[in-house]
């Protein structure tokens, strides 16, 4: 039997267990029906599942790409899915892919005994981590707040309300320190 003749729910399931977004593109590519089974059914969360496959957690890419300044960093943004929402998760995610791909080279610089490459829940955590420093960074590392301003009550609690908004694990990138 071929993938074609199958019915297009078992297609649909197909494409939703795809890990890469470039996967969900190139299998609708591959034929007419294929192509017309992705676009006239769920295309759009279909290529937000596999983004947060691939570049997840997409809930913090979603909080770096739509935080501006006129709003609280801490407050839970949750924008409509967009194909240019999509678009700027990717950059990003791409961005953080790379940096989970020289991050063992680093962290076990001079511990070749040690050396190992991370599994795919670490590599979870440290894209999680570097979403949320990207964020604070965004937020409190800019030409608005300046080093001598810092110290200033209302921005100290601002600060503390982002952080306060995930939990200690959340924080942290649980294995990664323990052969410190």
């Amino acid at each position: 039997m071929s993938l074609t003749d199958l019915a297009p729910e078992l297609i649909h399931h197909i494409y939703n267990s795809l890990s890469t977004i470039s996967d969900v593109i190139n299998l609708s590519i591959t034929c007419r029906r294929l192509n017309f089974l992705l676009r006239h059914s769920q295309k759009l969360p279909t290529l937000f599942t596999a983004a947060e496959r691939e570049f997840g957690p997409i809930e913090d890419i979603a909080q770096l790409v739509t935080y501006n300044t006129s709003q609280a960093v801490h407050t839970k943004r949750e924008p409509q899915p967009s194909y240019a929402l999509l678009r700027q998760m990717i950059k990003i995610g791409s961005v953080a892919k790379k940096i989970e791909e020289i991050y063992p080279s680093r962290r076990w610089q001079t511990d070749f005994l040690n050396r190992r490459s991370l599994t795919s829940h670490e590599c979870y955590f440290l894209r999680r981590a570097v979403y949320r420093y990207w964020l604070y960074c965004e937020a409190f590392q800019n030409r608005s707040c300046v080093r001598a301003q810092r110290l200033l009550p209302h921005l100290v609690e601002e600060r503390a309300q982002l952080l306060r908004s995930w939990t200690t694990g959340k924080l942290v990138l649980p294995g990664l320190w323990l052969n410190c």
